[in-house]
């Protein structure tokens, strides 16, 4: 599997108006662009690297907890990784993190 291109990525206009999906500092071509203009699907879209950093940090965790190597700093780590996965969640929706 190839690496993917990484976060954060943004909505950009294109064309008239329709939606792509592009990297934060535009460096290179947008990843994906939206055959509908649909700000729903594109705020989907660009929440996908912040929703697989959440949703990574909550597997380590897990990981963790299940080892019951690391449960002394798991209630900090639980924290923050809910954080992350409301503020993708958040993102998402179109909502503010």
């Amino acid at each position: 599997m190839s690496a993917h291109t990484p976060g954060p990525w943004v909505r950009t206009a294109v064309d008239g108006g329709w939606d792509a999906v592009s990297p934060a500092d535009h460096r290179i071509l947008p990843i994906c662009r939206l055959v509908e203009n649909n700000p729903a699907n594109a705020n989907l879209i660009t929440a996908a690297p912040d929703m697989l950093s959440a949703l990574s940090t909550i597997a380590a965790l897990s990981r963790a907890i299940d080892d019951n190597s690391q449960i002394g700093g798991a209630s900090d780590a639980l924290f923050m990784a809910v954080d992350l996965a409301r503020n993708a969640i958040a993102k998402a929706r179109g909502e503010a993190a």
